[in-house]
C-alpha cells in the first residue's frame, strides 16, 4: 500500500499486488494525476470499477462516500476448499490491551 502525503482531503490510497491495483481517494483531480503518471511510465489497461481485489469484495456506498473491503468471498472460498462449509461460527475473545494516555507513565486497561 502506498499513501502519498498530500494532506487529509487529498490523500490517495494505492494498493498493488502482482497484477491487481486499486486507487482510492477523495480528490478526483489527484487520482487522475496519479493514474496519468502511472500510465506514462507503465503499460496499463483500464478495466472499469473493480468489484474484487485480493479475493475480497469491494463494497461502495457513494451517497455516504464509503469504500469497504469485505473478506466474506475469500473466507467462503477457503472454507469450501477445506470442506468446512458447515462449521459453526464461534466468537473469539480478543486479548487484553493497554491504552497509553497523554500522561507519562500512566497506563489504563
Amino acid at each position: 500500500m502506498y499513501i502519498p502525503q498530500l494532506g487529509y482531503k487529498s490523500q490517495i490510497y494505492l494498493i498493488l499486488h502482482v497484477n491487481e491495483m486499486l486507487i482510492a481517494g477523495r480528490n478526483q483531480t489527484e487520482i487522475r494525476r496519479l493514474k496519468q503518471s502511472l500510465h506514462d511510465k507503465f503499460s496499463m489497461k483500464k478495466l472499469g470499477q473493480d468489484r474484487h481485489i485480493l479475493g475480497m469484495r469491494i463494497e461502495r456506498n457513494q451517497m455516504m462516500k464509503i469504500l469497504r473491503l469485505s473478506p466474506f468471498d475469500y473466507i467462503w472460498k477457503v472454507l469450501t476448499q477445506f470442506n468446512m462449509e458447515n462449521v459453526k461460527p464461534m466468537h473469539q475473545q480478543t486479548g487484553s490491551f493497554h491504552i497509553v494516555s497523554s500522561n507519562v507513565n500512566t497506563l489504563s486497561s
